[in-house]
């Protein structure tokens, strides 16, 4: 008898990704939704067309929240000397798609090519910015960054403005990427099938409320599915303290002021 994962109980077994037809989640979505109320029935272009558009629709409406974001890239950029300022998107001079948050920056000195030294940067509002008197100060490598979340380009500004070709190192969450074909196969995330799926299901059961009859059990599984994925990509970071708090016997005198 087999056994689920090569281990009892699903032990150790390595899991793939789930890979499915995006006609496939639009079907199984239409079903949810009880606009197909019978197993097998097909749908038409029209419907195709309407599905393929609401589901890119809730995507994108997804990528304004950053737990239903699951990966953390980190993009590395070559800096220009004297140049502070980079517009960042498709045909940028940082030619990526256009983040929505910078969520950490580093520098990369090159100096030594064989073991480069990534030196972490702040990452600073617009009040930051506006804090600093000198903007176009110079310095080998930049020791802040602020992002301005312009629209279709962003805009990165440096400072101090480097004087020399190091590298930038960016982190930020990736967006979720549309649909263009039906026909196409896609690999989904653990969770992600059926917070779609489900979720779809609501969003078309909105649309067209005079063919859907989607029951109150499946408008409970779209939100737990959803809860779901947003739990799995809840990261812990490590929390910093002060050195000076941490050291036993360390005080400071108000009379002395040491």
């Amino acid at each position: 008898m087999s056994t689920w994962g090569s281990a009892p109980w699903g032990g150790l077994a390595s899991v793939s990704a789930t890979a499915i037809k995006v006609s496939d989640i639009l079907y199984h979505a239409y079903r949810i939704a009880g606009i197909l109320s019978e197993a097998g029935r097909g749908y038409g272009a029209a419907k195709l067309d309407d599905g393929m558009a609401v589901l890119n629709a809730m995507l994108d409406a997804w990528n304004t929240e950053r737990l239903c974001l699951h990966v953390t890239s980190r993009n590395l950029f070559t800096l220009i000397p004297s140049q502070g300022d980079y517009t960042i998107g498709d045909a940028g001079d940082f030619d990526v798609v256009r983040p929505q948050k910078i969520d950490r920056a580093s520098t990369v000195d090159l100096s030594d090519p064989v073991n480069p030294r990534e030196r972490p940067i702040e990452v600073i509002t617009d009040q930051g910015w506006q804090e600093i008197s000198g903007k176009l100060t110079t310095s080998t490598l930049p020791q802040k960054v602020w992002y301005e979340t312009t629209y279709p380009l962003g805009i990165l500004h440096f400072w101090p403005v480097p004087t020399a070709a190091h590298q930038a190192a960016l982190y930020w969450k990736g967006l979720l990427a549309g649909f263009t074909n039906a026909t196409d196969s896609v690999a989904l995330p653990p969770g992600y099938l059926a917070a779609i799926e489900y979720n779809l299901a609501e969003e078309l059961a909105l649309r067209f409320p005079d063919r859907a009859k989607i029951s109150p059990l499946a408008l409970e599984k779209a939100r737990e599915y959803k809860a779901a994925i947003k739990r799995a990509n809840i990261v812990v970071h490590e929390l910093r303290c002060d050195p000076g708090v941490l050291q036993r016997g360390a005080g400071f005198d108000i009379y002395s002021g040491e």
